[in-house]
């Protein structure tokens, strides 16, 4: 199932479209990558996910990681998750949240997104 929000009236001027993953998982990820692909394939090149899913609890080192690398050769490279009031610990995955868990994967992934710029 493809997740997605964008302004339908807009969409010919705007040209993006961001998937929402909801859940933190391989085929979600997965998922998201071939439902891109095909979305470029029909005519919108701009695109892109929610770097390791938009709820849930924080995912796994590896697959955050993996995340991270993948969203560096997409159109879009996004941090972006549902916010639910304050709860300790947030799960939250802009880089200031989780930088204590991945910070060295965070900046590396996020340079070579600029350097390919």
């Amino acid at each position: 199932m493809l997740y997605s929000f964008f302004n339908i009236f807009g969409i010919l001027l705007l040209r993006q479209h961001i998937k929402k993953i909801p859940d933190d998982s391989y085929e979600a990820l997965k998922a998201c990558i071939i439902a891109g692909l095909n979305v470029s394939l029909s005519g919108n090149p701009f695109w892109g996910w929610d770097i390791a899913g938009f709820s849930g609890d924080l995912p796994e080192i590896d697959l955050y990681k993996r995340s991270c690398e993948l969203a560096i050769f997409t159109p879009i490279f996004q941090f972006h998750s549902e916010h639910s009031g304050d709860p300790v610990p947030s799960a939250e995955r802009s880089p200031w949240n989780i930088a204590k868990y991945y910070n060295d994967i965070i900046k590396y992934s996020i340079f070579i997104d600029f350097v390919l710029l």
